[in-house]
């Protein structure tokens, strides 16, 4: 078992960091605005985008387990760091639900020696199949990895499912919503490139192409999740 990172969500950050550096440019080359003006905005705009670069290289985790060995790596790619442990070592997991406008499931991991290892619909492509992975090997455990009662841990379990499918609609709904507008800013990058041959639209109308197609199958794996078997995972709790 090993998690995949979510490509969809790493190509919309470095659209992101593209049309900021896009701006940057276009800034320096205004002529109403003076050198402090000017070096202000782009001190500014660097420290942002330095942050957002720092926090997701920070976060960025893929996890593999061995249940031959009964191994698990825990592997910051951009940190150059790698954490190996047994499965005896591993306390359990829990789930930490976000409820605001955007809804997603995070799920951490513990380990004895006080670390915890966090996963979510953002960073990890297959957060349900790590899901069943951890129910099948690993206990459910409280907010702070305290033990919790059979009865806790299925409500644990009926919640996660129960939030599965709210959140299938609205990830449609805003998958579709991205595709209409990578669409329609597609279509002007492309008019923009043919009627005054500039190359830097006709990359972005390629590049949203490119989006556009992990999009749609990020759209198919949403309509094919496979929601947590509770018959499954209650007898794995007995």
């Amino acid at each position: 078992m090993k998690t995949r990172v979510n490509i969809l969500a790493v190509l919309l950050g470095l659209l992101g960091l593209g049309l900021v550096l896009l701006k940057m440019h276009t800034v320096i080359q205004k002529d109403d605005l003076d050198g402090v003006e000017k070096a202000s905005y782009l001190i500014f705009m660097g420290a942002l985008l330095s942050i957002c670069i720092i926090y997701f290289s920070w976060k960025t985790l893929i996890v593999k387990f061995n249940t031959e060995s009964r191994r698990v790596r825990f592997i910051y790619p951009l940190r150059f760091k790698t954490y190996s442990y047994d499965f005896d070592s591993i306390l359990g997991f829990n789930y930490d639900f976000i409820q605001a406008k955007v809804k997603y499931k995070k799920i951490g991991i513990g380990t004895v020696d006080g670390k915890k290892f966090v996963f979510s619909d953002f960073g990890t492509d297959n957060l349900r199949e790590l899901e069943s992975f951890l129910v099948t090997f690993f206990e459910i455990r409280g907010q702070h990895f305290n033990k919790l009662s059979t009865e806790l841990k299925y409500k644990e379990l009926l919640f996660s499912r129960s939030f599965d499918h709210h959140q299938k609609g609205d990830a449609k709904f805003s998958l579709y919503f991205i595709l209409v507008f990578c669409f329609i800013v597609m279509g002007i990058f492309l008019t923009a490139s043919i009627s005054r041959f500039n190359l830097v639209p006709m990359f972005l109308a390629v590049y949203l192409l490119l989006l556009v197609v992990f999009i749609i199958r990020k759209i198919r794996m949403v309509s094919q999740v496979k929601f947590l078997d509770m018959k499954k995972s209650t007898e794995v709790l007995k």
